[in-house]
């Protein structure tokens, strides 16, 4: 139920960010790539991650979860909150803008640190 939680808590944090930004996220006039191919090439980024290359400790086994995604659909568009096991999180928007890294800050590095425990509680509850 923990997990539920937190999980909940960050969807509710990205749509709060998706809603501050999404009347300032237009394409900027002259520019030659839009908002949501960015936000494309920055959640295939993620997606196609290798621990080792970003460099991530290893985990205790190679099944544990080092990182979590999570999508959420908001007006016009796709919020992603990613999480890495250390302390890294990042909010994409898909209509532009949003956070990336946040590591520097303690409540961000706790978050993240849920989130990426909610996976493996997640991942351990599916055995």
């Amino acid at each position: 139920m923990r997990n539920i939680a937190i999980v909940a808590a960050f969807v509710l944090v990205g749509l709060g960010i998706a809603y501050f930004f999404r009347t300032r996220a237009r394409q900027r006039p002259g520019s030659a790539v839009s908002p949501h191919y960015i936000y494309l090439g920055l959640r295939n980024l993620v997606l196609q991650a290798i621990r080792a290359k970003v460099g991530l400790p290893p985990t205790a086994a190679p099944n544990v979860p080092w990182g979590a995604v999570m999508d959420g659909g908001v007006d016009n568009g796709t919020v992603t909150v990613v999480a890495f096991s250390d302390g890294t999180a990042s909010v994409y928007l898909s209509i532009g803008g949003g956070f990336i890294g946040g590591k520097s800050h303690e409540a961000v590095r706790k978050a993240a640190d849920q989130m990426v425990a909610a996976a493996v509680g997640c991942r351990q509850s599916r055995r």
